[in-house]
């Protein structure tokens, strides 16, 4: 027979499993999008990641798209609380020749069924806006004219619903 003091320890530990309290958000799988044209010049604009599993790690395949969707690039994820990060030095030729190297950082936090995406640019932040789930690339199927998902990665489809 459980005592007193066993019966408050399990009725604890079944507290503090509890989904209800749990802060831990789950990782998102799939694609997420913000990105939109706009009626008046046709430019693409916002952010969209998919991401994927590689080697036992979570990875995003991301599309920043200012003006048009360009280049994609491919980071792993770490958790932070309730928050997703993924982050690169991206290389970049000016015009004139000269390389510089842009830090590019982004923080995902969920809301509902969406992602609330902020992004860094070397010091200055700007919001990236609400992500919500697709089922096919936009931003990144104009990046890349092939399959988004690399070979030997397996995409991660489930919601977090």
């Amino acid at each position: 027979m459980m005592g007193r003091a066993g019966g408050v320890a399990m009725m604890a530990t079944a507290l503090l499993s509890s989904p209800v309290l749990a802060k831990e958000a789950r990782w998102p799988e799939g694609i997420y999008s913000s990105v939109r044209m706009s009626e008046q010049s046709g430019d693409l604009g916002g952010l969209e990641v998919l991401f994927y599993e590689r080697d036992g790690r979570t990875m995003v395949e991301y599309v920043l798209c200012e003006g048009w969707c360009n280049s994609s690039f491919q980071a792993e994820v770490r958790r932070e609380g309730d928050s997703f990060i993924f982050e690169h030095h991206e290389v970049v030729e000016q015009a004139d020749g000269t390389i510089s190297r842009d830090y590019v950082r982004f923080v995902l936090r969920q809301s509902d069924q969406h992602l609330l995406a902020t992004g860094w640019m070397g010091e200055n932040s700007f919001d990236a806006g609400k992500m919500r789930r697709i089922s096919k690339p936009y931003g990144l199927g104009v990046a890349k004219k092939r399959e988004t998902c690399k070979i030997g990665s397996r995409p991660l489809s489930r919601g977090f619903g």
